[in-house]
């Protein structure tokens, strides 16, 4: 009986044993456990791909730079005057000047560029419209309609002006004074006509239409004038 109770005894141990082992693997983590554990407390990892810079295709850059249209650089001859044209007559008058033009573009050569006419005065301007008798005349009626020279201009009031404060004038305030013309509605109307005018030339000739001329206004005639042509082109 004796033995029989050991031996029953050594069994119980041997079983409350193995019960335990399992029990306790049961709380003790796997190697693979832990390491999956462990990983996710790392930060991640980033991976940067260095991209290889590309090498221009120089194939593609001359196929461009050939398709570029080239450069055509033009030489142009420029030539100015200042042409006299003497006494004008008194108050208003109109001078064509295409002769004057066409002469300068004969002897300048030039077959196709442009030519400038523009007034050297601020009591003249130059125009193109038909230089017609008539038609001179009634622009002149109508610019002195529109413009009266005896209104009260304060460009007239010569008794409270003076001179220019520069190289200008050389004399004294009276005589100055003496010499200025009362000439307000000149200055206005050469404002609203215009100073220059520009035409091309074709073929050596200006592209004007059959009744056009370039046309030299004075405006406060009578008066030694002076017009400034400009000729450019090849």
């Amino acid at each position: 009986n004796a033995s029989s109770l050991l031996l029953m005894m050594l069994m119980m141990m041997h079983a409350s044993s193995s019960t335990s082992s399992r029990a306790s693997s049961l709380f003790v983590p796997s190697t693979r456990t832990t390491a999956l554990r462990n990983s996710a407390r790392r930060p991640p990892k980033y991976h940067h791909h260095h991209s290889k810079k590309k090498k221009k295709n120089t194939n593609t850059n001359k196929k461009a730079s050939s398709t570029t249209p080239p450069i055509i650089r033009c030489h142009q001859n420029c030539f100015y005057e200042t042409v006299e044209l003497g006494k004008t007559q008194n108050g208003i008058a109109f001078t064509d000047l295409n002769n004057i033009c066409n002469e300068m573009i004969s002897k300048r050569g030039i077959k196709n560029g442009q030519i400038i006419v523009h007034s050297r005065h601020t009591t003249t301007a130059v125009t193109i419209n038909e230089y017609e008798e008539r038609l001179v005349d009634d622009a002149r009626q109508f610019l002195l309609k529109l413009v009266p020279p005896l209104y009260p201009y304060l460009h007239n009031d010569l008794h409270v002006r003076f001179p220019p404060d520069d190289d200008r004038w050389k004399g004294t305030v009276e005589e100055w004074r003496a010499q200025e013309p009362l000439n307000a509605h000149s200055h206005l109307i050469a404002m609203l006509l215009g100073q220059s005018v520009t035409v091309p030339i074709c073929d050596g000739k200006m592209t004007l239409g059959t009744w056009q001329s370039i046309l030299f206004v004075e405006l406060d005639g009578e008066r030694e004038r002076t017009v400034g042509i400009q000729v450019s082109g090849e």
